[in-house]
């Protein structure tokens, strides 16, 4: 029987094949028929999305610690809506592109602000785009 080599955790770089963004394509979201449609993202083992996490906890910590003590009140509580607007935020920071997008009868051209929209009006891609950017494996090489 021959012994199988390890693999070494070196070339296991989630960071960067995050980084390099992966094309996926949008479903029906009741049918589950392709739609032709693309967004690429990136990962969320990007250095891009461990940033803006980062950058957010960290102004939240901050933000704590100039509210309590004045305020009396416990800036870590947050709401359903700050929630879902962050997410989105997250979302838009690791969409860097799409195709063949339409909306209303006109090819919606790809920006941050058109991300957001797309995001906060339709769930069904909110919930896809989120999926796509937490799957690993559309980022790694076979």
């Amino acid at each position: 029987m021959t012994k199988k080599q390890p693999v070494d955790l070196a070339k296991i770089d989630l960071a960067a094949d995050g980084e390099k963004g992966a094309e996926f394509e949008l479903v029906h979201p009741i049918t589950n028929e392709p739609l032709d449609i693309y967004i690429t993202v990136l990962s969320k083992e990007s250095n891009t999305f461990k940033r803006l996490i980062r950058e957010k906890i960290n102004r939240n910590i901050r933000e704590a610690s100039i509210l309590k003590p004045s305020s009396g009140r416990n800036a870590n509580i947050t709401t359903v809506e700050k929630q879902r607007a962050d997410s989105i935020e997250n979302m838009v920071a690791c969409t860097i592109n799409w195709r063949n997008v339409v909306h209303d009868g006109k090819e919606l051209v790809f920006s941050e602000t058109a991300a957001t929209m797309l995001y906060t009006v339709y769930d069904w891609i909110f919930e896809q785009v989120d999926r796509a950017i937490g799957d690993l494996s559309l980022f790694t090489k076979s």
